[in-house]
């Protein structure tokens, strides 16, 4: 895609530099990035504020169905959360307290108006804080979310996911960005690895 000139390979190969917002960005070489919510939240308007209402929010492109219907304008990108240890000796107001974060409206508003994440927590999305219109883009990134919630397809999260993005970062990211790996020797690469873990012999 970056060779047809259909997609842009960052400078540093990541999107997390400032220099691909004042470099490609801001040169006017990109039409759209694809992410997440704390993209527009944080990276655009830390790394770009000169390009204040310059830039818009759409849900993804989909494909249409055979009945004609539009296929999931969302995805599952990240996600955070607060755990308690198995070993804490404080585990019933551990779990008080996470519940008062989670479910307090200041502290839901707060997260996303300084730029962590939209929250979770159904009740706040009544909140005008979240579903007012933001001066970066101009538009209500709050209502967006709120109206595309449901399309957001279940996440089953398999107990490899860290060891994967360990090596993908780590050892396969530039070869198939920059096409040192084809995509398929990437994969085929990625499965034996990931066979063999930590430093220990592959398994059958």
């Amino acid at each position: 895609m970056a060779q047809k000139q259909i997609a842009v390979m960052p400078d540093r190969g990541s999107i997390f530099d400032p220099v691909f917002f004042s470099g490609d960005l801001e040169m006017g070489e990109v039409l759209c990035v694809i992410g997440a919510d704390w993209y527009g939240l944080d990276l655009f308007q830390q790394f770009a504020p000169g390009m204040e209402g310059m830039w818009g929010m759409l849900p993804l492109p989909t494909w249409k169905k055979s009945d004609g219907s539009l296929g999931p304008r969302t995805a599952s990108f990240a996600g955070q959360g607060l755990m308690i240890m198995n070993s804490s000796k404080n585990q019933d107001e551990a779990w008080d307290f996470i519940e008062f974060v989670m479910t307090d409206p200041d502290a839901n508003a707060e997260r996303f108006l300084q730029g962590n994440s939209f929250p979770a927590y159904l009740p706040a999305w009544n909140d005008q804080r979240l579903l007012g219109i933001q001066p970066y883009f101009q538009e209500s990134m709050g209502k967006l979310l709120v109206e595309l919630a449901d399309e957001i397809p279940p996440v089953v999260v398999n107990p490899g996911r860290p060891q994967a993005i360990f090596l993908m970062k780590e050892n396969f990211f530039s070869s198939a960005m920059y096409g040192s790996l084809t995509p398929e020797d990437t994969i085929k690469q990625m499965r034996e690895a990931m066979k063999a873990g930590f430093g220990g012999p592959p398994e059958e």
